[in-house]
């Protein structure tokens, strides 16, 4: 399901009710906007994002536009120049101090960069509105972070299956999870690439939800069991990336179970 966003990142205009438009108005505008009115995928809603390009320093932030909820889904990835690492312990954290599942860290050979994607559902007090990437042993550069939040998802194992690989090839893949267990599941897709890349195409029947220079989150449902790819393509040309997917379990999914009667060789 493809649906249009309700501001396009063009140039400055004047609106009267904002003045002289700015890209920040724009992108809190359309922020508001996904909060009262979020995406609704099959029982997972995404319900805003957040971005930060080109920073340096120990610690970098992303910030959503509004706190984030209790048992909601957050997952993102983070782009730095290599010669330093994400802290072994709260190398992604909340403003709650909630430490974040790194699932993935990706590192391309015969590139200066690694990627990781990391997820969550605080389930404490309120998370804030803060993502912090922590490094060490020093500052990072060339930070880069993309994330989103849902609702909707199966808080008490959230992850059903995940793939990655790396790669140099035109189209962008993260190669096959294993088959899912949920026949309902989010997808979500994340990618990074060394050189950068102004314009992302998303892969079929994915809808590309926030992106900037280095990275880029996708995301789709699926109803049916499977092993499920997340691709795109960009205009880096052959460059070096990183690619993931994770396969999230919607709350409410039962686990697909074996069918008794086949088992037991009933109506064979």
């Amino acid at each position: 399901m493809n649906v249009s966003r309700k501001f396009e990142r063009q140039g400055p205009l004047y609106l009267p009710r904002y003045g002289v438009d700015t890209p920040l108005k724009r992108y809190e505008r359309e922020q508001a906007f996904r909060r009262r009115h979020p995406r609704h995928r099959a029982g997972a809603s995404l319900l805003q994002v957040c971005q930060v390009a080109n920073q340096t320093g120990i610690s970098v932030t992303a910030t959503f536009g509004s706190n984030i909820g209790v048992n909601h889904l957050v997952v993102g990835i983070v782009y730095w120049s290599i010669g330093t690492s994400l802290a072994t312990t709260g190398g992604i954290t909340d403003s709650n101090g909630s430490s974040y599942t790194i699932e993935t860290t990706q590192s391309p050979s015969g590139t200066t960069y690694s990627t990781a994607a990391f997820f969550a559902c605080p389930t404490g007090a309120s998370a804030g509105k803060n993502l912090v990437a922590t490094f060490s042993p020093g500052a990072a550069s060339f930070v880069y972070i993309v994330a989103a939040e849902y609702s909707g998802i199966n808080t008490t194992t959230p992850l059903d299956q995940t793939a990655q690989t790396t790669g140099t090839a035109s189209t962008v893949d993260s190669g096959a999870t294993s088959n899912t267990t949920n026949a309902n599941d989010l997808l979500v897709g994340l990618f990074g690439t060394n050189n950068g890349a102004t314009s992302w195409t998303p892969g079929t029947s994915y809808t590309v939800e926030e992106s900037n220079l280095g990275l880029m989150l996708e995301d789709q449902t699926v109803s049916s069991t499977g092993a499920y790819h997340a691709t795109c393509t960009n205009n880096a040309g052959s460059d070096h990336w990183t690619a993931c997917v994770f396969a999230f379990m919607i709350a409410g999914a039962a686990a697909a179970t074996p069918n008794l009667r086949m088992l037991m060789g009933v109506g064979r």
